[in-house]
């Protein structure tokens, strides 16, 4: 296997009325043992993930406003032997109250 691609959907969160409108999303990506933490922004609902099969890897996705970022989702954790997402399926991002963000991870290997 020489590399993997990691592909990544969730609902779109809506700001309330009392709340800064949605202006993308950031996509957080640690390897694990390293401690540099890879960004991405995107104002779409998924992202595309390049993921060296021989690493552990710790993944969030923050909404961003013009308030700033919010909570992260809960980890997903993808794990180098099994190569499958672990964690929460759905989680609440708490600055921008009730809306929820599922996500889910699929897989697809490059070989």
């Amino acid at each position: 296997m020489i590399g993997s691609t990691l592909t990544l959907h969730w609902d779109r969160v809506v700001a309330m009325e009392t709340e800064s409108k949605v202006t993308g999303y950031l996509v957080m990506l640690k390897r694990h043992r390293y401690n540099d933490i890879h960004t991405i922004f995107t104002n779409k609902t998924t992202a595309e993930l390049s993921l060296s099969a021989s690493d552990n890897y710790l993944i969030q996705i923050k909404v961003l406003s013009e308030g700033g970022e919010g909570v992260g989702s809960e980890p997903i954790h993808i794990h180098k032997l099994s190569m499958g997402a672990r964690g929460s399926g759905a989680s609440s991002l708490r600055r921008l109250s009730c809306s929820t963000v599922l996500i889910s991870a699929f897989f697809c290997s490059v070989w």
